[in-house]
């Protein structure tokens, strides 16, 4: 694949290309809204753009809080939350040239991390298998306080 996309810092001149972002109805229960999430950011809250070719076509978040905020974490874990790619966008493998530079992505921007940790939700078959094969680990632990069911945890060491 000869895809090239680019990770970027949020900043509010993103916001008119963000807001025109949207996944699947199928999808929305697992990430929601572009929309909901620049309009209740949270502390820790670190929000990223996912560019092809200078227009933004994805957004994660990272939290750096969530350690706090998950007992199944640790405080040099960073959060990875809310990852979506743009309806049009999908199936281009645009998620996972994300997934493969994220680990990089991390250690660059956020060098006292130790791990990346995000929960997906069992019923999510395709993100999980994604999120694997892009070097996540499952440690077999469920966390069961999602809205949609309980999720896997899953971890992507960065040292």
């Amino acid at each position: 694949m000869s895809e090239k996309i680019e990770i970027l810092p949020y900043d509010s001149s993103w916001d008119s290309q963000l807001r025109n972002l949207a996944v699947t109805d199928d999808q929305l229960p697992y990430v929601g809204t572009v929309e909901a999430l620049l309009e209740h950011q949270m502390e820790g809250w670190c929000y990223q753009v996912i560019c092809r070719e200078e227009k933004a076509v994805g957004f994660f978040n990272l939290d750096e809080l969530y350690g706090e905020r998950y007992e199944f974490a640790d405080e040099k874990d960073l959060g990875f939350r809310a990852f979506f790619i743009d309806r049009r966008y999908q199936g281009m493998g645009i998620g996972s040239l994300v997934l493969k530079e994220l680990k990089a992505y991390v250690s660059t921007n956020y060098p006292h991390r130790t791990s990346v940790v995000l929960t997906v939700n069992c019923k999510n078959k395709l993100a999980y298998q994604l999120y694997v094969k892009c070097g996540f680990q499952d440690d077999g632990d469920l966390y069961h306080g999602g809205n949609a069911g309980p999720q896997h945890i899953l971890r992507m060491n960065l040292t």
